[in-house]
């Protein structure tokens, strides 16, 4: 016969049984051109196991492009490695003298901003268009 382990408390107050589940981040990204300007879409969770993956993109994006335009409409799940990633591409461009602007923030994501205090610091626009129409691009 098999031994149960005891459930354990989660920080919502729900009982679970057994060890912690630890979500897998996955994040794609789909990157589309306005001239010397570019627009990445941010697909899928950014966490800890994959800001890694996008802060590689936006770093070797800070070299190719002017000004960069992240949208984040498609975001399902963002943590705070997450805003780490936002917050040092924001001083990458910012560095070298471009622009940095969110697009499409869903609600999932404007919440955490909200509660880092955080949402100050970026430039946020409804669509693409509007944020590459504001940065002059």
């Amino acid at each position: 016969m098999r031994k149960m382990k005891a459930p354990t408390k989660s920080m919502f107050g729900r009982f679970r049984l057994g060890p912690k589940k630890q979500s897998q981040g996955k994040v794609t990204t789909i990157l589309e051109w306005q001239g010397q300007n570019a627009v990445l879409s941010v697909n899928g969770r950014i966490n800890m196991q994959s800001a890694h993956t996008l802060l590689a993109t936006v770093k070797e994006l800070a070299g190719k492009t002017g000004n960069l335009v992240v949208n984040l409409d498609q975001v399902d799940y963002m943590d705070t490695s997450g805003m780490g990633v936002l917050v040092t591409a924001l001083k990458l461009f910012k560095n070298k003298g471009a622009s940095f602007a969110l697009s499409r923030v869903n609600e999932r994501v404007r919440l955490v901003m909200e509660m880092s205090g955080l949402v100050g610091l970026f430039r946020i626009y409804p669509n693409d268009n509007m944020a590459l129409i504001e940065q002059g691009c």
